[in-house]
């Protein structure tokens, strides 16, 4: 729908479409999202009880390892992820 925050992180193995990331809202819902389609689709990578309380000022994604990406939060210092999977 729109879209705060927005980079671009490594491609998922076996392609060469870079991943995408934004903080912002899809279908209707606010969150961290990653696309390995170009943005055909999202899958919310945070959930509700996964929150950032002092906002996100800035994202970041990792260009060789896929998935991984920084969050500069409001005050919290930078914080990490990556898919368990």
């Amino acid at each position: 729908d729109s879209a705060k925050l927005v980079c671009w992180g490594a491609p998922s193995l076996g392609s060469s479409v870079p991943t995408s990331f934004c903080y912002g809202i899809c279908r209707g819902q606010w969150g961290m999202y990653r696309s390995t389609d170009l943005g055909k689709n999202w899958l919310r990578i945070n959930d509700d009880s996964q929150q950032f309380p002092a906002g996100v000022m800035a994202i970041d994604a990792d260009k060789n390892v896929f998935g991984r990406i920084y969050v500069g939060s409001g005050g919290y210092g930078i914080a990490y992820g990556e898919p368990t999977k």
